[in-house]
């Protein structure tokens, strides 16, 4: 429009301009968020946006509404026997949401290819299953369009197909202009904005069925034909519902993996995805742990705190657990570095659990012996609460680590190494 070429020289000052809601209105907008109640009128204000912000606005706006519905095409799909008989499976519908969620917050060139997965999976049934399917695909349309016009119609597409779904046109639109406000006051310098930002629903938002039934039969299932561990998919739900921060690293790499066949069956789908889940799982935890290693030097490697501060006890009997606590370090970090490896081998992660488990069974042996010693008498030196952490550092550190051993053993298993 005439207006923003005046007051804007480019695009960053016009996103600049659209943040600031009030003044952004005033100067171009011709549709406000609260006019936002049917298919037309979204597709209106998304054009109204900065071309820079526009694709995103749009696959923020698709995948939420799409989300919203999932429950009906997973239970659809998964649980009824005659929808189950289609080619389309409630795993592409599940995929289709987790693209879309992904692409809104890493829109990159991987993740736009994906999104080219939505016509081969493409529903095109008249039941109210079938539209949440459709509205999951449309996600991926607008992931994946290369201008932004298109993507609008995506996110157009997927949110009307969510409001047959849902068969409560006027939830679904008022939850589409919570949306709209969540992603003007929230969207990055980088225009990114992820789909945790806030709760999913807001208000009264009927489903038949609703997620809490679809939850418990994916929980429950024991049909010998179908069943599979949804676990993954049942947290990762269960956060986006709340509004609880993503592991945006890892849903990309469940996202772009090339070692899941997402033309399998849910059982191996699903058993792929759990070993990158465990993957990430461990490298969350070996970050915390490294994250306190110089809290817990400070009370076990130091030899001026060792000297003025602890007990003789720990003096004398330290050379033995300060080596047991320099091979956890040591071990941690090969761990760590054998896990961001693109294929990590099974037999040297299992072997590096094992050499956890002894070291640290070492260190808490040697804890536990001098427990009451070190409270006491480090209580002296430095107060009853130096004394306490001086006492239970090692232990509670210790206790981390073998965590992460048994850890590293278990997810060996899972990669086929015995």
């Amino acid at each position: 429009m005439a207006g923003n070429a005046y007051f804007c020289k480019n695009e960053n000052d016009l996103f600049f301009l659209y943040k600031t809601r009030r003044l952004s209105q005033w100067l171009y907008v011709a549709i406000s968020i609260d006019d936002i109640k049917d298919k037309e009128s979204l597709v209106t204000w998304l054009n109204e946006r900065p071309e820079a912000v526009r694709q995103n606005c749009a696959v923020f706006i698709a995948a939420r509404s799409a989300l919203r519905v999932l429950a009906i095409a997973v239970g659809g799909f998964q649980c009824s026997d005659w929808l189950r008989k289609r080619e389309v499976t409630a795993i592409h519908c599940v995929r289709c949401a987790l693209i879309s969620s992904v692409a809104a917050k890493l829109s990159t060139d991987d993740m736009k290819k994906l999104g080219d997965y939505a016509s081969d999976a493409y529903s095109d049934g008249d039941t109210i299953v079938d539209a949440a399917a459709t509205s999951a695909y449309g996600t991926c349309d607008a992931a994946n369009a290369d201008a932004s016009a298109k993507a609008v119609s995506g996110a157009a597409f997927a949110t009307d197909a969510a409001g047959y779904a849902a068969d409560a046109a006027a939830a679904v639109w008022r939850n589409v202009r919570a949306d709209c406000s969540a992603w003007a006051d929230h969207a990055a310098a980088d225009v990114t904005c992820g789909i945790d930002i806030a709760p999913l629903i807001e208000g009264e938002f009927e489903l038949t069925p609703d997620w809490p039934v679809v939850r418990e039969k994916l929980l429950n299932d024991r049909d010998p034909k179908r069943v599979a561990d949804w676990s993954f998919w049942i947290v990762w739900y269960d956060k986006i519902l709340r509004g609880d921060p993503q592991d945006w690293v890892m849903l990309y790499e469940i996202a772009v993996s090339q070692e899941i066949d997402w033309k399998a069956n849910p059982r191996e789908v699903n058993a792929a995805i759990a070993r990158i889940f465990e993957k990430h799982r461990l490298l969350r935890e070996i970050a915390d742990l490294k994250a306190q290693r110089d809290q817990l030097a400070s009370f076990t490697a130091s030899a001026e705190m060792r000297s003025h501060n602890m007990p003789p006890e720990l003096v004398d009997a330290d050379a033995r657990v300060t080596q047991s606590i320099q091979i956890i370090w040591d071990t941690i970090d090969e761990a760590e570095e054998e896990l961001r490896e693109e294929k990590p081998e099974p037999s040297r992660l299992k072997k590096l659990g094992e050499v956890l488990s002894r070291a640290t069974a070492e260190v808490i042996r040697y804890c536990g012996q001098k427990a009451d010693i070190m409270v006491t008498e480090a209580a002296k030196k430095i107060g009853a609460a130096g004394g306490v952490a001086a006492a239970g550092l090692l232990a509670s550190q210790t206790d981390a680590a073998k965590k992460i051993g048994n850890g590293l053993v278990e997810f060996a298993k899972l990669l086929g190494g015995g």
